[in-house]
């Protein structure tokens, strides 16, 4: 404020020079920036707090927040340093920001020491200004004579001294207090007065209170446009001055205006603005006013739920801070809403907090009123008696100043030497003369006072002397005793106005305890002047006298008659509400009974019997009875009477019976109709209420039905639902839902919404948190659908679809939302296993076609191998070369085996694989296990040993191929930990039923101890390892997997074990056909020796179509030996070119070639010519779906790289008989 600030300058303008401030220069400034607080000089540090101070003092450029923190620190190092002066000054700031805050009791601590210290100066200017801020904080805590004393104090010291700025301080603030006491045109008078003031001091501040004092006049007068005019004035200046509190406190009053205007936007704009300029300043109580008028917006709008948010900070802040005035308000504004709400037990609570407050407000403006006028009074009493006493002095000294100028005419001559003498004392009765004159001014401006004091008194001010007699009034008392004039009521006796002896009898008790000392308050019925009944509201207060003796008493007094009239008006609106309330209670009761689960129409009408009395007014003299369908409910005190009245019983307009109340016993008072109107509203309302019972019930039933026909549909579906209160949140869950969520039935009774999220599976949350947006959405389909999953209390992922819907009310409104939820875990586990199986497919596909590229890489070389060193068997070796030669070969063989099983193990897997089942022979089957292990056992100290049960068949039908390789896995296992022993296999017969028999296989070796728990693991038929692994353990591993593989498909199963004596132990079991006499015939009949194939092929004429030169090489060493007449090409195109120029028996063609491959030329060969040779396709593509392409491209025969001689001069031999023979015939025809 200004006026703080131009106090403050001079208050430091009188102290600095003692201080030594004047001559402090700008070095100072920069040097305690630069420095620490130790570092700096004396002169420095109080410097420094100087600018702190002012700083503080400085409302305009700083925050409240800012301004507390500078406050706090200069008031610290003025302490440190003991400047007296300049730790005032601090004080007075933080003082004034304990003000703002509304910490009162602080401020004034603070305000009692300033003025403690301006007494001490003799200070005039800060002693007005602590003068107002403790009557403003007297004002702000209710006691406003006390205010009013103190702020008319630091007026009339303000006028004394001509202080133009402080005059209009004071003012303001007296116009404040008289508009609070009701005194409109007295505060108007002092806003004037400050206005003028205010301009001839050039305050902005006061100028702009004067105006805002105006507007809050104006505002009071109902007069809302000057309002407006003048807060808008005040507005424009403290906007040029950027005085954020001014403005904040003049956007609340401009949204005032607004709000009576009915203009709740505008107003609620200008609240806001205020608020939010309120962060800076912090003016606690004007915050607490702004939240409550926001709430009256709110409040008016029908927003109530905002109005009961905002109203509710208002009165926790004025809680906090004691301000019973804002409290009482507060209370009053809830009150207004909880009663706009509907909601009559709250709303009644407030009214009563607001009574109470009310009451207790003004009791103690009253009783601090009467101590005002009582302190007044007794002031007025010692000042006339101090005046008496000295008129009485002065009228002594003036005989004796005549006695003693007569003795001086007598003797004055005698006394001419005494003249001096005579002459001081002439000057003494002047002085004495004077004394009095000041004492008669100084009484009749308390005269003056006092009678200001009087006249402006809202209340009637009496004072009685002994026995009670009158003898002053003031005009007020006039009016409230029905008096024209003071006369007709001074020397009356005070107790004949009292309308009864019982009333005469409480105020003569009242003066007694005013004899003791005792001040009272109280209310009377008494009588007037005209007779006329009234009740009036006594406050008093004894006076007493220099023994402090009573000797009368001073009584305010008030006309209360309309405010008793109100009460009693309120107790029967009360009386009326409750019974209300008692019959709302009793429809609620029937209504709450029949909403309870499981009850039935026979229970509420026994329950009814007890409730229906609650609600009427005599209810324990009334008796009940209900006649319904046939059936009679009496409560146990029924009997007929005169005093009954019935009402029917109605479902759908037709009547089922009635109730029936009777009097037990004659109510004189109503005989006339026993029962008021509102009990029988509220038999009609109970008989409705009946009707609508039925009716429900009857219609539960059906939706019972329908509910249970839902459910049982939803059960099987495993469908349930949800139901969500869109105001309330709260939840209704079928039992379905809870089944299919796994809820135990202990937990489903305190299941909510909350307990839902819970189990929502965490990465899922959003999408269903998202998916309840879109359904609240206004412009959302009607219905909204979402996948996501839910973890139950047992840790079982569960996938659920759900769907959800608005309901709306009559009115269009959204009520509630509804949600269906489905089970699809089966159907998602579906979709992923079908979804697995297809990446499975192609994860098979992929590694069948490395395993396919890999075979026909490795098959080339060792195609090349295998080859030559056949024919190094035939060459002359040595001993030693032969069994080299030997060792590479059995190499060879083994790497063609490994990758055989790896073959035959991916294609099992991709389910591919299939058995070629033939006509043949153990003994056959065991030669060539013999032939292929030779050379191993001559490199290794190893005995391989075969024998065959003599029972065992010849001849079998099963894949021979298959066994084979079963069984050399087995012995390559068996071989590859041993270097030395006996490998011993034995081929038994089990049984034969029905022409298929069952054989049993053993492997064993007798030096050898294997880990047969590990191999188990492997040959167990329930692994579900993917055996595919194993490729990446050892050769071991893959040959046990493929002979485990090998064995199932056989029919048959597989193990090893221990044995004492034969050491580890494999055997299979497998199945076989035995073949029919006819078959083995035929099989021997095709049987071709060697020597007779090699001697039929002898001269054929052979084209071999092969890329690679090793391959090449090869077959013409297999051909020459078999002396055939081979021509080689490179590629397709070169054999097509060869065939044009020669006629050949056979085509060897390989499939995979550059420039033109095997299908291409074989496809050409077709375009060329209706008939060519039989071709025979060579290829390292050994895979079934590539041999089914090459015979549906037309290949009359395959043979898989490395290439068996044996296999090959067979199949020649075979080929070129019958294309001989197709030829022969097509000549003779």
């Amino acid at each position: 404020m200004n006026y703080r600030v131009l106090s403050f300058s001079i208050f430091l303008f009188l102290t600095l020079p003692y201080l030594g401030y004047v001559n402090a220069s700008n070095k100072v400034s920069a040097s305690y920036d630069l420095h620490t607080w130790e570092d700096l000089s004396d002169e420095e540090k109080s410097y420094a707090v100087q600018e702190w101070i002012s700083k503080s003092s400085d409302r305009i450029r700083w925050s409240h927040n800012a301004r507390m923190d500078f406050a706090k620190t200069a008031y610290h190092h003025a302490s440190e340093l003991g400047e007296t002066s300049l730790k005032m000054a601090a004080m007075y700031c933080l003082a004034e920001l304990y003000f703002n805050e509304a910490l009162f009791d602080t401020a004034l601590s603070y305000f009692d020491s300033i003025y403690e210290y301006a007494e001490s100066l003799e200070d005039k200017r800060l002693k007005i200004e602590m003068y107002n801020y403790t009557g403003s904080i007297f004002r702000y805590k209710g006691n406003i004579f006390d205010a009013l004393g103190l702020t008319y104090d630091a007026y009339r010291l303000a006028m004394e001294k001509g202080y133009y700025s402080l005059i209009a301080l004071s003012a303001n603030n007296l116009g404040v207090i008289y508009r609070n006491l009701g005194e409109n045109k007295i505060a108007i008078g002092y806003y004037n007065e400050a206005l003028e003031k205010g301009i001839l001091a050039a305050d902005t501040n006061q100028i702009i209170t004067s105006y805002a004092g105006m507007g809050n006049f104006y505002w009071f007068e109902k007069d809302v446009q000057r309002a407006l005019e003048y807060y808008q004035k005040a507005m424009q200046l403290a906007r040029q001055s950027h005085d954020m509190q001014h403005i904040a406190s003049l956007n609340n009053n401009i949204g005032n205006i607004y709000r009576e205007r009915e203009d709740y936007d505008t107003a609620l704009f200008y609240y806001s603005t205020a608020y939010d300029l309120l962060e800076e300043v912090n003016v606690v109580g004007l915050k607490a006013v702004i939240l409550r008028n926001i709430g009256l917006v709110h409040q008016r709008k029908g927003n109530y739920q905002q109005a009961l948010n905002y109203v509710n900070q208002s009165l926790a802040i004025v809680t906090e801070v004691g301000i019973t005035s804002f409290m009482r308000d507060n209370y009053f504004n809830l009150s207004q809403i909880y009663s706009a709400m509907g909601n009559i037990e709250e709303s009644y609570r407030y009214l009563q907090l607001f009574t109470d407050y009310n009451q207790q407000i003004y009791n103690s403006q009253l009783l601090n009123r009467i101590s005002y006028f009582n302190e007044k009074v007794t002031d007025a009493q010692r000042k006339e008696e101090l005046y008496r006493f000295r008129l009485e002095r002065n009228f002594f000294i003036l005989i004796i100043v005549i006695l003693f100028l007569v003795f001086l005419a007598l003797f004055s001559i005698l006394m001419f030497g005494r003249f001096k003498e005579k002459r001081k004392h002439i000057e003494r009765l002047k002085s004495t003369l004077q004394d009095k004159v000041i004492t008669e001014k100084a009484l009749r401006q308390s005269e003056e006072n006092y009678q200001t004091l009087i006249k402006t008194l809202n209340e009637g001010l009496i004072v009685l002397g002994q026995d009670n007699i009158i003898e002053f009034v003031n005009l007020k008392a006039c009016k409230v005793l029905g008096a024209t004039d003071k006369s007709q009521l001074i020397g009356k006796h005070f107790e004949k106005f009292m309308l009864t002896p019982d009333d005469e009898k409480l105020f003569l008790e009242k003066v007694e305890l005013q004899k003791m000392g005792i001040s009272d308050h109280y209310e009377i019925k008494m009588k007037n002047l005209a007779e006329d009944v009234m009740w009036a509201n006594l406050s008093s207060a004894p006076i007493l006298d220099e023994n402090l003796r009573s000797k009368g008493c001073v009584a305010l007094i008030s006309d209360v008659t309309e405010k008793k009239k109100s009460e009693q008006t309120y107790s029967e609106l009360t009386t009326s509400l409750n019974q209300k309330i008692k019959q709302l209670n009793c429809l609620y009761d029937i209504t709450d009974i029949s909403g309870a689960p499981g009850i039935t129409f026979e229970d509420i009408m026994e329950k009814s019997l007890e409730i229906i009395p609650v609600g009427l007014k005599y209810s324990h003299d009334i008796g009940v009875q209900i006649v319904f369908d046939k059936k009679t409910y009496s409560s146990l005190n029924f009997r007929d009477t005169n005093w009954s009245y019935s009402v029917p019983i109605k479902v759908q307009k037709k009547k089922l019976g009635f109730i029936k109340v009777v009097y037990l016993e004659e109510k004189p008072i109503i005989n006339k109709d026993p029962f008021h109107f509102s009990e029988k509203i509220l038999l009609k309302n109970i008989s409705e209420k009946f009707g609508q019972i039925i009716e429900s019930k009857n219609l539960e039933k059906v939706l019972r039905e329908n509910q249970d026909k839902l459910e049982e549909v939803q059960r099987i579906a495993k469908i349930g639902n949800w139901e969500k209160n869109l105001h309330s949140d709260d939840c209704v869950f079928s039992e379905t839902f809870f089944d299919i969520l796994d809820i135990s039935p202990e937990k489903r009774k305190f299941y909510d919404y909350s307990k839902l999220l819970e189990i929502i599976h965490p990465d899922d949350k959003v999408v269903f948190l998202n998916f309840e947006k879109k359904l609240l959405k206004k412009d959302a389909e009607n219905n909204i659908t979402a996948n996501y999953r839910i973890i139950t209390h047992e840790g079982v992922i569960k996938h659920m679809f759900s769907s959800g819907k608005i309901i709306r009310n009559e009115k269009g409104e959204r009520v509630n939302s509804v949600f269906t939820v489905q089970d699809i875990t089966e159907q998602k586990y579906t979709q992923e296993l079908q979804h697995h199986a297809e990446i499975a497919l192609k994860t098979s596909e992929a590694k069948q076609q490395v395993l396919a590229n890999m075979s026909y890489e490795m098959r080339t070389p060792i195609t090349g191998i295998m080859g030559m060193v056949d024919f190094l068997f035939h060459s002359g070796l040595s001993k030693e070369q032969m069994e080299l030669a030997e060792t590479i070969k059995d190499s060879s063989i083994g790497l063609l085996n490994t990758i055989n099983n790896i073959l035959d193990l991916q294609r099992m897997e991709a389910g591919k694989f299939r058995l070629n089942k033939n006509v043949f022979s153990l003994s056959q089957l065991s030669d060539k296990i013999s032939s292929l292990f030779a050379a191993l056992t001559r490199s290794k100290e190893i005995q391989l040993d075969i024998n065959i049960q003599k029972t065992i068949p010849k001849q079998i039908i099963s894949d021979q191929t298959r066994l084979y390789q079963v069984i050399t896995n087995l012995i390559s296992i068996i071989t590859e930990n041993a270097n030395k022993g006996r490998v011993k296999v034995e081929f038994k017969l089990e049984n034969i039923v029905d022409n298929r028999a069952m054989f049993m296989v053993e492997v064993s070796n007798s030096l050898i101890n294997l880990d047969t728990e590990a191999i188990n693991t492997i040959l167990n038929p329930s692994r579900v390892q993917d055996d595919f692994l194993l490729l990446k353990k050892d050769n071991l591993s893959v040959g046990l997997a493929i002979s485990r593989k090998l064995v199932d498909m056989l029919e048959g199963s597989i193990g090893v074990e221990q044995d004492n004596e034969k050491g580890t132990v494999f055997y299979f079991t497998f199945f076989a056909t035995l073949p029919s006499a006819e078959v083995i015939k035929e099989e021997k009949s095709l049987e071709v020796s060697p020597e007779k194939i090699l001697g039929n092929i002898k001269g054929v004429k052979v084209l071999c179509v092969e890329d690679q030169k090793i391959n090449q090489k090869v077959l013409a060493l297999m051909l020459a030996h078999a002396q055939c007449n081979t021509i080689m090409a490179n590629n397709g195109k070169e054999a097509l070119e060869l065939m044009d120029e020669n006629d050949f028996d056979i085509v060897l063609l390989d499939m995979v070639m550059p420039v033109m491959d095997g299908l291409e030329t074989l496809q050409m060969m077709k375009l060329k010519s209706k008939i060519y040779p039989p071709v025979i396709a060579l290829s390292a593509n050994v895979l079934d779906e590539d041999k089914d392409n090459y015979f549906a491209a037309g290949v009359n025969d395959f043979i898989s790289k490395p290439i068996n001689a044996a296999e090959l001069y067979k199949k020649i031999d075979i080929w070129n008989g019958q294309y001989k023979k197709s030829k022969r015939q097509k000549t003779k025809k």
